[in-house]
């Protein structure tokens, strides 16, 4: 289950771009914004609870900030150490 949240959250974008390109981009822009606005209400009222709510303008950063986490380390998945002694 957490690896098809992180997939999910690594195939967005490029999809929304590819949505964009060969469909139309008022789809990709509702999608966009369906998607903001779920994941707004979902994590301001987290993040009310936990008493984080200085962090509330940040969610639109960290989400595409998740992307750009998966590509830089999705190398690690691939490549494993060698062990030795």
């Amino acid at each position: 289950m957490l690896g098809l949240y992180s997939m999910s959250q690594f195939l967005f974008y490029p999809l929304l771009i590819a949505t964009a390109l060969i469909s139309s981009w008022p789809i990709a822009l509702g999608i966009l914004v369906i998607k903001s606005g779920v994941q707004y209400l979902v994590f301001s009222k987290a993040m009310k609870k936990l008493n984080e709510s200085d962090l509330t303008g940040w969610i639109f950063l960290m989400d595409i900030w998740m992307m750009v986490y998966y590509l830089l380390f999705a190398n690690t998945l691939w490549k494993k150490e060698k062990k030795t002694w």
